[in-house]
């Protein structure tokens, strides 16, 4: 959420979250229209602020911190198919970058 769909807030407040990023929002909403399951996965612990955060800026979504298809004895780790995030970097670029 902070930093992905919305503006990075320093210092982290937990009581507020940033402007909407229009870009990711787009994106978002694009994914949502294709038959993607949003799931908002977010260090915050205030799934209804996150909920009413979302809602006000048409950001959709499915799920807050939750996959209901996670399989059974997992780790918090959400289980999905595409992450989008402000400080991931894929493994196998970073990889094949070593091997260049």
């Amino acid at each position: 959420l902070d930093g992905t769909i919305a503006e990075q807030e320093k210092p982290f407040n937990k009581e507020s979250i940033g402007k909407p990023i229009k870009k990711a929002v787009k994106l978002v909403k694009t994914l949502k229209e294709g038959g993607a399951r949003i799931i908002i996965f977010t260090v915050r612990d205030n799934d209804d602020l996150v909920s009413k955060w979302c809602k006000r800026h048409g950001v959709p979504f499915d799920f807050i911190n939750h996959n209901p298809d996670q399989p059974p004895g997992s780790s918090g780790k959400v289980y999905a198919d595409v992450y989008l995030d402000d400080r991931a970097h894929n493994i196998h670029d970073i990889l094949d970058a070593m091997d260049a």
